[in-house]
């Protein structure tokens, strides 16, 4: 006996009634079926065998044998409906009873299963395992079962009935049975196979479907909806096809049947003449025989079309029963402690868990929490404080170690009273149907009184009684109607009702704005008093009010004390305060470097003091300015370039300002063909153009002057003529330059028509983007902007505009998308790129590390030994490849669901792990979290591309070191802190 059938057994054993008199019904069924060619054949062996073959007068009895046989029919056809009546009711209401049992079954062994069996699963596959699975089988009795029992009785007593009337006659009409036994198995499987993997797809798609619906907002807020339109039709293609062999299987099966039955019924009339001419039976027996033969096709046909939706049906049994067999429960000891209410006293004794073998998640964890007592547990994300949290509401158990509650393993307490002694409060809320106050009451049979009084300690009975019906206010799915601080103090007051003694608060104040998260803290605070708590947050100000925090980071405890202790502290919980601005992370503080040769580089990094300074320059001078450091180069005893964004009356403006060791600005300033320059982009900037303010010794730009980029001042005009030269076509009127991107001194790209234009300063970078252009769109691996000319007087190239927007999807899912089009491009050919050697990889590395060791002298000695690593690390690679060089997510358009790559300004001839190395490195910022966002993107790009590259760990951190300035470049509050967290993961992937 199968798995399925054993498990099925006892929901069948609880109808043998109804399926006995089914059975009944079809064995008085297949009995009229027997008897309905006898009455005329007793008529035909009458008039043959008393009045021959001539005509004839009907004798007295010959007509009562003529009533007999109505009579006969009439009888039979009466049986056949009382029984078939029979049959259908008692088999639909067997199925029905069978459905019930079997949904609240599985139903129950869902709410049973852990929640890491839940979450390996899709919900939407789940719930057609609850809802269409269990209807399937429960069609097997009302629509399959009575008609295969009735027809495999029908044959069976053709069979019976043939042998009786003709021995040799019956072989031969069913000797077809046996091939047709052995056709059916082999269908069947083929069948059951086809329509599991049908069953497969269906779940798949209601799986999509669900999380797309419930998450209908991200969708649109992404503008994801082509590309979820392309996810559902990619699946429901491969439904169609699954659906396709499953009837084609099915029609095959049929047609076989088919001629089966043809080949039957031609040979009982060819054998069945023979034996009427040599008297061995009647005329009579030969209609019997021949209506048996032509009938024996419909039970055949019946029984191959329902064998195939029983198949069909018992995959989807095979899909109930792999729930049902699921023995992933955390299951009751016999002897489990369930009494009394907990004092609150937790430890973690050593706790070591992972959701994957090899991969522990927490490792060694140990501490311990009085009764009374709120920790925070803070720490980077993926540190382990979420599955921490899992664990003390034992929703998991740990691979090795001990949560205790008072002393005693939460493995020897029941579940039903653990659930009743630790309330959880998470980050997404969940309202379920119903009205406010079934929310709050949500499992338990609460008064309206406690109801209102659990509201009122949570914050929430103001906002409740403002509703349109108060607490019978019916809330729509998941309350998407209340804000986000208003459902947590739902949830707050839930818990409130629940009055357990501990409590979890895991990220409690997430994604709530200022006023909200006051709200929900002060309803926190009433909730908290007098339980143990264990606030799960990346809030630092929310852990500031901890007797205790714990400080995670790769699944063990790094620090442990008071906030203030730990604030006092050079450790992990300082510098996460940094990144919040709640302390300073470094004794040195962040503000700006000292540059003797430089004095007033801290006055160009200072928006308060440059405000001064730019409003010396405006035409119609103007008060109120919002000024912001939007990135700066700078070149350690050499020079600075800072580029600020400037807000004046309602529209933004760019400006830029450079000081330079060499004393040659203000000479730079005074040159007839820069004052020529400036003259003439006057008109269109609010300020004068080039200004020396002498105070500084700083050299002042307005866009769209950039002395090193003379094109980008050019009137519109003059650029569209230049196009016109480059075999660009424009419209009647010509369309004013949009800026795109702009690098001071470097390079600038407009939007002009339906045109990009780059500019560059140097002949040098002028030239790599032609060849790098040109090169790309020669290839056919992957689309990209087509080349429409370049002007070598202006430095200037021009390509066509392409359609589409950065894919709004995770960075992970477009790096997987990318993968196979980098691997074509690495596979192609491609001549006359510049090479690009490891050896190249170290020098741009040490050029970004000298700079952070002039701007934080205290990773000075890691730099240097990071260095030092890289150089005597350096692969060997002989083989370089047609690369992009400049690869990141920011260099891919999608449109209409297909992706372009664009600006091959770098392309060259490098090692393959360049490119995937440059894509990761681009992600790492010095943001929490950062590096594993980065090896995510990197594992799913490799697994797409194909291959791991030679020299990955190499290229990766020589990329990530190269960007290790760009938290001061672009000058953000916390940049010392971040610059040191690049550096770190920088050190983290040579590991790799």
């Amino acid at each position: 006996m199968s798995r399925s059938s054993r498990l099925l057994a006892p929901f069948l054993r609880r109808q043998w009634g109804a399926l006995a008199v089914a059975m009944g019904g079809s064995v008085a069924v297949a009995g009229a079926e027997l008897a309905r060619p006898f009455p005329l054949s007793l008529l035909i062996d009458r008039l043959f065998e008393v009045h021959g073959d001539g005509p004839f007068q009907l004798t007295h009895d010959d007509v009562l044998l003529l009533v007999v046989a109505g009579a006969i029919v009439l009888v039979t056809a009466l049986v056949d409906a009382v029984a078939s009546y029979q049959i259908d009711v008692r088999l639909e209401k067997a199925g029905e009873r069978i459905v019930h049992d079997l949904r609240m079954a599985v139903y129950s062994q869902l709410q049973r299963l852990s929640i890491g069996y839940h979450e390996r699963r899709p919900t939407g596959d789940l719930v057609t395992r609850v809802t269409g699975d269990v209807n399937a089988v429960g069609e097997i009795f009302s629509e399959s079962l009575g008609t295969v029992v009735t027809s495999v009785l029908l044959l069976v007593g053709m069979f019976v009935v043939s042998l009786l009337i003709d021995p040799l006659l019956a072989v031969v009409a069913f000797a077809v049975t046996p091939v047709l036994a052995l056709v059916t198995v082999r269908f069947r499987r083929s069948l059951r196979s086809a329509a599991r993997h049908q069953r497969a797809k269906e779940g798949e798609i209601a799986s999509m479907s669900t999380e797309t619906l419930a998450a209908m907002r991200e969708v649109k807020a992404l503008g994801a909806e082509s590309f979820e339109k392309k996810r559902m039709r990619a699946k429901s293609i491969e439904r169609r096809e699954a659906g396709i062999t499953a009837a084609r299987i099915e029609g095959r099966f049929t047609g076989v049947v088919d001629v089966l039955g043809a080949i039957g019924t031609v040979m009982v009339l060819v054998v069945g003449v023979f034996q009427v001419a040599k008297g061995k039976m009647s005329p009579g027996d030969l209609v019997v025989m021949n209506s048996y033969v032509r009938r024996l096709y419909r039970p055949l046909r019946d029984i191959a079309r329902q064998a195939s939706r029983m198949s069909r049906s018992m995959a989807r049994a095979d899909r109930i029963c792999e729930v049902l067999a699921a023995d992933q429960v955390l299951a009751d000891r016999p002897d489990s402690h369930d009494d009394g209410r907990a004092a609150g006293d937790l430890e973690l004794r050593d706790v070591t868990f992972s959701h994957e073998a090899d991969r522990p998640v927490l490792a060694g964890l140990s501490f311990k929490i009085p009764a009374g007592q709120k920790v925070a547990v803070v720490g980077p994300s993926g540190a382990g404080k979420s599955t921490l949290a899992a664990l003390v509401a034992r929703f998991y158990d740990p691979v090795s170690g001990a949560v205790t509650i008072d002393g005693r393993d939460m493995r020897q307490c029941s579940l039903s009273w653990l659930r009743d002694q630790v309330g959880l409060v998470l980050q997404d809320t969940v309202l379920f149907s119903g009205t406010v106050a079934d929310n709050i009451s949500y499992g338990t049979e609460a008064a309206r009184t406690s109801i209102e009084a659990a509201a009122k300690a949570a914050g929430a009975h103001a906002f409740i009684t403002a509703l349109p019906q108060g607490y019978d206010t019916e809330l729509g799915l998941r309350g998407v109607a209340l804000s986000g601080g208003q459902r947590q103090r739902i949830a707050i007051a839930r818990t409130l009702l629940r009055n357990p003694p501990v409590l979890v608060l895991d990220e409690p104040t997430t994604g709530l704005d200022a006023e909200s998260e006051a709200e929900v803290v002060r309803g926190l605070e009433t909730l908290m008093r007098g339980r143990t708590t264990i606030v799960i947050t990346h809030s630092l100000a929310l852990a500031a009010g901890a007797d205790r925090v714990v400080v995670l980071d790769a699944g063990r405890v790094v620090q442990e004390g008071t906030p203030q202790e730990l604030l006092s502290a050079e450790g992990t919980f300082r510098r996460l305060a940094g990144l919040q601005g709640l302390v300073h992370a470094t004794p040195t503080g962040v503000g700006p470097p000292v540059d003797a040769v430089l004095p007033s580089l801290g006055v160009l990094l200072q928006p308060a003091a440059m405000v001064e300074v730019l409003q010396r320059g405006l035409i119609d001078g103007h008060d109120d300015i919002d000024l912001r450091v939007h990135c700066l180069r700078y070149k350690p005893g050499t020079n600075l370039v800072v580029h600020y964004d400037v807000g004046l009356a309602g529209a933004w403006h760019h400006a830029v300002a450079m000081i330079a060791a060499d004393g040659s600005l203000a000479m730079r300033a005074a040159k007839r063909e820069n004052r020529a320059l400036a003259a003439r982009v006057r008109s269109r900037c609010p300020a004068e153009p080039l200004r020396y303010e002498p105070d500084i010794g700083a050299l002042v730009q307005w866009l769209p002057l950039d002395l090193s980029l003379p094109s980008l001042g050019a009137p519109t005009d003059e650029l569209w003529e230049w196009l016109r030269s480059a075999g660009v076509r424009r419209g009647t009127k010509p369309a004013d330059p949009v800026l795109l991107h702009y690098k001071p001194r470097r390079r600038a790209v407009l939007r002009v028509g339906r045109n990009v234009v780059k500019i560059y300063a140097a002949d040098a970078d002028f030239t790599n983007a032609v060849t790098g252009l040109r090169t790309a769109w020669a290839l056919d691996a992957v689309p990209t902007a087509k080349p429409k000319g370049a002007i070598g007087s202006a430095r200037l190239t021009v390509q066509s505009s392409l359609p589409g927007r950065q894919p709004g999807a995770h960075v992970s899912e477009v790096a997987a998308a990318v993968g196979p089009l980098l691997n074509a491009i690495h596979r192609s050919e491609a001549a006359g790129l510049r090479s690009l050697p490891p050896s190249s990889q170290p020098a741009a590395a040490a050029a970004s590390a000298r700079l952070v060791a002039q701007v934080a002298p205290e990773l000075g000695d890691r730099l240097h030994a990071l260095l030092a690593r890289l150089e005597a690390t350096a692969p060997s690679i002989d083989e370089p490849v047609p690369s992009h060089g400049d690869f990141h997510a920011g260099q891919v358009l999608e449109h209409r669901g297909r992706l372009s790559f664009i600006d091959f300004d770098e392309m060259c001839l490098a090692p393959a792990a360049l490119d995937p190395a440059t894509f990761a490195g681009h992600l790492v910022g010095g943001q929490p979290g950062d590096f594993n966002r980065a090896m995510s993107a990197l594992g799913a790009l490799v697994d797409a591309y194909g291959d791991t590259p030679d020299g990955l760990g190499w290229y990766l951190s020589t990329s990530i070191l190269r960007r290790s300035p760009f938290p001061f470049r672009y000058y953000g509050d916390h940049w010392r802190v971040q610059v040191e967290s690049v550096v770190r993961a920088a050190e983290s992937a040579m590991s790799l």
